[in-house]
């Protein structure tokens, strides 16, 4: 879920024209890899075993804590660094140095969120440990194949890291590594198309381009800038910042934190290095590990070194745009650029050198790019990439989505709820540079913009679609709310081109584009409601232009499938003519049927109306009708007649639809409320199992559109969800109401002494106080003042007197009817 760049490649290739050269790198050889595909392999050989259980539990129990205790170690570590690092912060402020007080600042930022992550590990593993102990205790019951299922659904991880440890050197058969790269590199490639994106012209892997990779090492070691060391090569960082170059370009604040550069399979306090800060070209051999021939021994490759390496042998000297994760912007791609100047410092030491004799480019566009590389000056120094373009994280509860973290969703996790293009809108709305969380709020924005885009084409696909009596007589003068549209038309065209080229903004673009969506839909229902009195209609010309822009946007975002010119989304689907003559026809008789029932129209005008119907069947679709008994004068689908083109399922499903409303309806002629019903189960449930959306309009007419079943069969699943979560606030406002309402009455229903039990302890026979609540007799003045208190309470009871007296039950039915609400509340929320 980190291609935050999928509707930006796009834009770039479609709405601006660019030539793309498009190289993806496959790491199938690093760290990460090599550990995860040897341990699980190893884990796979060990329940071959099948070890005794109670050692498989003691074995990843000393597994998961010996975790647990590693990772409060670096915990540890992480937080003694942000002690120190405030403290230099603290240090420069006094010092008036702000700039570099500043830099400590961000690199502090930077330093509470890798220790946010790191805290979140160590949980992570005392979650593990807490599942392992609850399941060690519930498989005590189990055979051994379920109890070591179960078991392993928890320990699997640290159980096969200790294995690991103790059983790495007996793997030799390099295919496992390969397997397992190709077997995430295949589901990547099946997720990527799932989405809709384009497709890189070029796939490159580490396995297969080892020699070129060695040959880029070579050369940077010759060029004085990396160094072997016990059969590895490193990065020399002192020697490359002494020749001038700038390393950490792209996060300078982050270069001397080594938890920072843990991430980058940087090790700070290794013996083997002359720096710290230097990165592994080239790895000596371990047990285990795949390895190849080189002239500093058996090895392979670091993580840094494979990407500059093969984007030198595909795409040459210079690439104009590197994408990655925000968080590849230090160390990975750092060390590449250091990398990539290294290898080519005959060339930096030439432009260097062109600079200072006063040669340095002029091109305002050229010291963009220098900048933008890391070069803040501009000058004429020779630089490996124009622009890097960084994606914000994704994150999740605060938190980076990660596999680390195990808060990651998967993209087929996510298409499972939602389709490709809800999710590709939901990155579309927001900028590909930001941070980004991955909720509720953010899929509902995607949704409610889909919804926007598709009610959009809806309409005007109806409008525009040809009808019998459409023609050329169709008032086609222009007038002033025409030339108001193509004026916001103009204006949304600007708008939209200005914030693609403004760091490719899609979010300010699709602004633009529902404004303009709502501007063309407040003029077609202006025109569509000035026809009733006798005004010009909508200009089709002029909403299919605007239609055909919008399309065009969203083609450029990998929004719409659409065809150049076309118009929706792409996938709509089409229709025979004789098939939309005859949904016209069965919209249209249930239009004017529907209108004459809402008129109180007399059954026999209603009935007439079915037998024109019938006439009209047979008249223009050949179809033969006979009657199911003449007594009856009811009409039944028989067979279609052997007329051309007649044999298309999607026609003969509308005439049954008809046929089925046509019988449906005489039925129940002389009822007009369930003509009406008749006519919305027409709409609402009869016509979308085909994929035809009925829509009422206020003139009493309606149109039809084809949709896909499915989104129809989601949309109305939504609505009913909808209307039940309205139905049951309503209740529970009906129950708060009818409670209340019942305590006021139960209250009133209370004897006197019984309310007045907390200030008086005795009463006479007409309920009148004599005692206070010691028992001391009241003296006739109290007395007198608690008898009128007595009497308000009467006067109170009043209404429930007249309530009781006209129904003894009442205090009963109410409580009957809070019952049944509460059961109903119940009932719709489980």
């Amino acid at each position: 879920m980190r291609r935050r760049l999928l509707c930006r490649a796009r834009a770039r290739q479609d709405y601006f024209g660019y030539n793309v050269h498009a190289v993806m790198n496959i790491t199938d050889v690093d760290d990460k890899i090599i550990v995860r595909a040897r341990r699980k392999h190893l884990l796979q050989l060990y329940r071959q075993e099948r070890p005794q259980l109670q050692e498989v539990f003691d074995k990843a129990t000393e597994a998961v804590n010996a975790n647990i205790a590693r990772q409060q170690e670096v915990c540890q570590r992480v937080g003694d660094e942000i002690s120190t690092v405030q403290a230099e912060r603290d240090r420069l402020q006094q010092q008036g140095d702000e700039a570099g007080a500043q830099q400590k600042e961000r690199e502090l930022r930077e330093l509470d969120k890798a220790h946010g992550q790191e805290n979140q590990k160590l949980q992570n593993e005392q979650d593990t440990a807490n599942r392992m102990k609850q399941a060690a205790l519930d498989t005590q019951s189990q055979g051994y194949d379920a109890a070591l299922a179960q078991y392993l659904a928890h320990a699997a991880e640290p159980l096969a890291g200790r294995l690991d440890q103790e059983r790495k050197h007996t793997v030799n058969d390099w295919e496992i590594f390969r397997a397992h790269g190709a077997h995430y590199e295949e589901e990547f490639m099946q997720d990527m198309d799932q989405l809709g994106c384009l497709q890189p012209q070029v796939l490159t892997r580490v396995s297969e381009h080892m020699p070129e990779i060695i040959s880029y090492v070579d050369k940077i070691v010759r060029n004085g800038l990396a160094y072997e060391s016990n059969g590895s090569v490193y990065f020399d960082t002192c020697t490359f910042r002494q020749r001038g170059c700038v390393y950490g370009k792209l996060k300078p604040w982050a270069v001397e934190s080594a938890c920072l550069a843990a991430d980058g399979e940087a090790d700070f306090v290794t013996s083997e290095k002359r720096h710290k800060q230097d990165f592994a070209l080239w790895k000596a051999s371990k047990p285990g590990e795949p390895s190849w021939s080189s002239p500093w021994g058996s090895g392979r490759p670091g993580w840094h070194i494979e990407c500059s390496a093969m984007a030198h042998y595909v795409l040459g000297d210079k690439l104009d745009i590197h994408v990655g994760g925000e968080d590849l912007r230090f160390p990975h791609h750092d060390n590449e650029l250091a990398q990539a100047e290294a290898h080519h410092q005959e060339e930096w030491e030439l432009c260097s050198t062109a600079s200072s004799n006063g040669e340095a480019s002029h091109d305002p566009c050229r010291a963009v790019a220098a900048a933008a590389a890391g070069n803040m000056n501009g000058s004429a120094q020779w630089q490996w990439v124009n622009y890097f373009l960084h994606t914000g994280h994704l994150s999740i509860s605060g938190l980076k989505m990660s596999k680390s973290l195990k808060n990651f969703i998967s993209i087929r996790d996510a298409l499972k709820n939602h389709s490709p293009r809800q999710l590709r809108l939901m990155f579309a709305l927001h900028h590909w540079h930001k941070p980004m969380v991955f909720d509720a709020n953010a899929l509902r924005g995607a949704l409610e913009t889909e919804a926007t885009l598709r009610n959009f084409f809806r309409t005007t696909n109806a409008l525009l679609r040809p009808r019998k009596l459409d023609g050329i007589a169709s008032i086609a003068r222009w007038q002033e709310e025409e030339s108001k549209l193509r004026d916001q038309l103009a204006k949304a065209q600007d708008k939209v081109d200005a914030c693609l080229r403004d760091n490719l903004d899609t979010p300010g673009a699709i602004f633009h584009i529902e404004a303009l969506i709502r501007a063309a839909n407040l003029y077609r229902t202006a025109r569509e409601t000035g026809v009733r009195t006798g005004g010009p209609p909508p200009q089709r010309m002029l909403l299919r232009e605007v239609t055909i822009y919008v399309t065009r946007i969203l083609r450029a975002m990998g929004l719409s499938d659409a065809p150049p010119h076309g118009m929706g989304f792409g996938n709509e689907r089409t229709v025979s003519k004789r098939a939309a003559d005859c949904l016209d026809a069965c919209t249209g008789f249930r239009d004017q049927v529907r209108l004459m029932a809402r008129q109180k129209a007399p059954r026999e005008e209603i009935c007439g109306s079915l037998d024109r119907l019938i006439k009209e069947i047979q008249n223009n679709y050949g179809v033969r009708l006979e009657p199911v008994t003449p007594r009856l004068k009811d009409w039944t689908f028989s067979s279609l007649a052997s007329k051309p083109g007649l044999s298309d399922l999607d026609e003969k499903s509308c005439l049954d639809a008809m046929l089925e409303f046509k019988d449906r309806v005489r039925k129940v002629c002389g009822d007009h409320k369930a003509i009406l019903q008749e006519c919305d189960r027409l709409r609402d449930e009869v016509l979308p199992l085909l994929g035809v959306l009925l829509q009422d309009r206020a003139d009493d007419t309606s149109e039809w559109v084809l949709e896909d079943p499915t989104v129809l069969a989601a949309e109305a699943e939504q609505k009913r969800r909808e209307e039940a979560a309205a139905r049951l606030e309503k209740r529970r406002a009906q129950l708060d109401k009818k409670r209340r309402e019942i305590k006021k009455w139960e209250d009133l229903s209370r004897p006197i002494p019984t309310q007045l039990a907390s200030k008086f302890s005795k009463f006479d026979k007409t309920g009148n106080p004599t005692h206070t609540a010691e028992g001391t007799a009241l003296e006739p003045k109290a007395a007198s003042k608690a008898a009128k208190e007595a009497d308000k309470l009467r006067k109170a009871r009043g209404p429930l007197d007249k309530k009781l007296a006209e129904d003894p039950a009442f205090l009963d039915k109410l409580r009957k009817e809070m019952s049944d609400l509460e059961t109903e509340v119940t009932q719709a929320e489980q």
